[in-house]
C-alpha cells in the first residue's frame, strides 16, 4: 500500500484485509467525436469520483502509523482504454463483429494511436440509475450518421461516473435495424 510519512512517500506490506479499499471512477471530457472541439491527443481526467468500501483513508493511515495512504497514480489513458474494450465487447455483442464499416476505437484500445479521448469520454449528465446490487448498466444509440455509441455505467450500486464510446460506424443495413433499440436522451445529447 502506498503510504506518507513526513513528507516521504514508501509502500508498506498489508494483509488485504487492512488495506484501503477505494473505487476511483475519472472523469472526461465528452468524446471529442460528438462535441466537435479541436482535438490534439490523449484524455484528460476533469475530476474523479471515488468510493471507499470500508474503513476510510484516514483510519487506516492511524492505523498504520502513517501520515495518509495514497491511491497509486496511473494514466488516464489506461482506464479510458479499459472503457473502449468494454464498449466495443458490448458492441460486439449486439451487432456482431460484420456489423461495423468500420470500428473507430481499435488502434486506441491496441495502444497504436493517442486519440482515445476522440472516442471515450463522460456524458453530460448521468442517466441510468443506482442500483441496489453490484453491477454494470449498458445501453447503446446509434446516431444518424451511423456511429454507434455505448454507454456504460460501472459500479452502479455507487451511482458512480457514466462513460460513452464512439465506437465506429454501422453498416447502413444494421443502422436502420437499431434505430429503435436505443437508451432515451433528447437528440443530440450524451
Amino acid at each position: 500500500m502506498l503510504v506518507e510519512k513526513d513528507g516521504k512517500r514508501f509502500t508498506i506490506e498489508v494483509p488485504l484485509q487492512d488495506q484501503w479499499k477505494v473505487i476511483r471512477l475519472p472523469i472526461f471530457p465528452i468524446p471529442a467525436a460528438l462535441d466537435g472541439r479541436p482535438f490534439e491527443s490523449g484524455i484528460e481526467s476533469t475530476s474523479m469520483d471515488q468510493f471507499e468500501l470500508s474503513e476510510r483513508a484516514e483510519d487506516i493511515a492511524k492505523r498504520h502509523g502513517v501520515d495518509r495512504v495514497i491511491f497509486p497514480e496511473y494514466p488516464s489513458e489506461i482506464f479510458a482504454r479499459f472503457v473502449a474494450k468494454v464498449s466495443y465487447g458490448y458492441a460486439v455483442g449486439e451487432c456482431s463483429l460484420n456489423a461495423f464499416e468500420q470500428v473507430y476505437i481499435i488502434p486506441a484500445i491496441l495502444g497504436d494511436t493517442n486519440d482515445i479521448g476522440r472516442w471515450v469520454g463522460c456524458p453530460v449528465r448521468r442517466e441510468f440509475p443506482q442500483r441496489e446490487s453490484i453491477g454494470v448498466s449498458v445501453g447503446f444509440k446509434v446516431i444518424p450518421e451511423r456511429d454507434f455509441i455505448v454507454r456504460v455505467k460501472m459500479f452502479t450500486q455507487f451511482d458512480g461516473a457514466e462513460y460513452v464510446t464512439v465506437v465506429g460506424k454501422l453498416k447502413e443495413i444494421y443502422a436502420v435495424s437499431f434505430e429503435e433499440r436505443v437508451w432515451h436522451l433528447p437528440q443530440n445529447e450524451f
